[in-house]
C-alpha cells in the first residue's frame, strides 16, 4: 500500500496531479485529488499527499489528500455502499470537512447531495452509515467555523442562481478570506463568474 508520497507537481489535469518523485528520477505518478486547482499545487511546487491505492479488476488508481483528516474521511466514505472513489473525491472537493461533518451530524442529505455524483438518497445513506463513525476523526473537524458556514451559504446562493457546484466553488476560491460579509462574497464570486 502506498500511504504517503512527496513529489514535484509536473502538471495539473482536470481531476489529478502529475507528480515527479524525487526518490525515483524519471518516475511520474498520476494522483487523483479533490481539488487539482488548489493554489498550493502550482506546477514546480513540492507537495506531500496522504494516499490510497484503489485496486479493482480493471482499475488501479492512486488518490491523494493534503491532510490525514481528509484521507481518513475518504476511507470512511468508501465504506458506504454506492460511494466509489470518484464520488468520495468529488464530495470532498465540493464540501469542506467541517461542513460535511455538520451535514452528517445534523442529518442534512440535501447539503451532501450538492456534490457531483451524489444524490439525495446516497446522501441519506452516507448520513445513516457514518453518523457515529465521523466522530472518530477528532474534535478539530467537528466545529464549523463562521467562514465555513458563510461559504456554504454562498455556494447555496450561487447554485440556486443556476451555476454548477464546480463553477461556484471555483469562483468562491478567488474571494479573499478577509471578506466576511455574505452579500459581498456572493457579489465578488459573481464577478468571477462573469
Amino acid at each position: 500500500m502506498i500511504r504517503r508520497i512527496t513529489g514535484r507537481v509536473e502538471a495539473r489535469e482536470d481531476q489529478s496531479l502529475i507528480l515527479a518523485l524525487a526518490a525515483s528520477p524519471g518516475l511520474c505518478l498520476e494522483v487523483f485529488v479533490s481539488n487539482p486547482d488548489a493554489p498550493e499545487w502550482q506546477e514546480g511546487e513540492t507537495v506531500t499527499l496522504f494516499t490510497h491505492l484503489y485496486v479493482r479488476a480493471e482499475e488501479l488508481s492512486l488518490y491523494g489528500f493534503p491532510s490525514e483528516a481528509e484521507y481518513r474521511l475518504f476511507l470512511l466514505l468508501l465504506r458506504v455502499n454506492g460511494v466509489g472513489p470518484k464520488a468520495a473525491t468529488g464530495l470532498l472537493g465540493t464540501l469542506s470537512i467541517p461542513v460535511l461533518f455538520r451535514a452528517i451530524a445534523q442529518n442534512e442529505p440535501g447539503v451532501i447531495a450538492r456534490a457531483p455524483g451524489i444524490g439525495k438518497r446516497t446522501g441519506q445513506k452516507i448520513i445513516m452509515e457514518l453518523a457515529d463513525k465521523v466522530k472518530e476523526l477528532g474534535p478539530d473537524i467537528q466545529d464549523v467555523s463562521p467562514a465555513a458556514q458563510e461559504d456554504e451559504d454562498v455556494l447555496l446562493a450561487l447554485t440556486q442562481m443556476g451555476f454548477s457546484v464546480a463553477e461556484a466553488q471555483q469562483a468562491l476560491r478567488t474571494v479573499p478570506s478577509e471578506v466576511t460579509d455574505i452579500g459581498e462574497r456572493i457579489r465578488l464570486a459573481l464577478v468571477q463568474l462573469g
